[in-house]
């Protein structure tokens, strides 16, 4: 009897082990696949030839042409909206998004901002250079941005150029540049749910309210501060800009039954992007 029980015991006690492996297992592959959503200081790595400030700026330390090389440990999953934000400092070189960051020069950046003298500005799109298409000098804030699979590039909370490529794959902040001393500050990498919804809440912060949500076309909004807002198709294309009032109705009723995106830009250039659905 006794020998029967210390069987019984040895056998409930592997099989407590064996789920509580388990449970640790599942959790850990959970941490794994969870997106941290907001905005966050770049971490980089891979790093050649720079030094890294406190806020996340870099300082190259070779004179080596594009010597100075890393790639962001966090990335905009394909799934998701997201952007990533410098502000120039003093360099010549490339900072963008890439798919396959390889930290060995600039032309595996899928889309990159390229800063070079005098003052002006080039995108540059997986080493095919899309034309000079404004100008730079230190402090302007520059982001490239994902809604869907559009990028855009923008200079101080301006858009000055729309990509014609598809972004379809997971990116990552990346830089290639050179000339000791010269650099740039404050990367930001920011990722946005696409697949939030809300029935009559804000989308983040109580910053705004634009609800019912599923709607037949008509949105009731308000929000503490003035701005425009964006709608955009699940592809990036921009349908149409909107300057509503602190307090009135959205009106897409002409737009055909499915999923947009809705992006709110305020004056003092704060954004949020919300998933609207639009249904009879």
């Amino acid at each position: 009897m006794n020998r029967r029980i210390f069987n019984l015991f040895k056998s409930t006690f592997l099989i407590a082990v064996i789920l509580l492996s388990a449970s640790f297992s599942n959790t850990d592959d959970a941490k794994d696949s969870v997106i941290d959503y907001g905005c966050h200081q770049v971490e980089w790595t891979s790093q050649i030839g720079v030094t890294v400030n406190a806020d996340g700026g870099v300082r190259s330390t070779t004179n080596t042409s594009y010597g100075s090389n890393a790639y962001s440990v966090d990335k905009i999953p394909a799934s998701e909206n997201g952007s990533f934000e410098f502000t120039a400092f003093s360099m010549f070189g490339f900072v963008g998004l890439s798919d396959t960051p390889s930290y060995t020069g600039y032309s595996s950046i899928d889309y990159a901002i390229q800063l070079w003298s005098p003052n002006i500005v080039y995108i540059v799109e997986s080493g095919e250079e899309r034309g000079y298409k404004t100008t730079w000098s230190s402090g302007d804030v520059f982001k490239i941005e994902k809604i869907g699979t559009q990028i855009t590039y923008s200079k101080n909370g301006t858009i000055f150029y729309t990509s014609t490529a598809v972004a379809n794959s997971d990116l990552y902040a990346d830089f290639s540049f050179g000339n000791e001393g010269t650099g740039f500050d404050a990367p930001k990498l920011c990722i946005t749910d696409v697949l939030a919804t809300s029935s009559e809440t804000p989308y983040l912060k109580d910053s705004y309210k634009l609800y019912p949500n599923p709607s037949s076309g008509v949105f009731h909004f308000s929000s503490p501060f003035t701005g425009k807002i964006d709608v955009f198709s699940t592809s990036g294309q921009l349908i149409k800009t909107l300057e509503p009032t602190l307090t009135s109705n959205i009106d897409l009723s002409e737009l055909h039954n499915g999923t947009y995106f809705i992006k709110k830009v305020s004056h003092e250039g704060m954004s949020e992007i919300q998933k609207v659905i639009v249904k009879e």
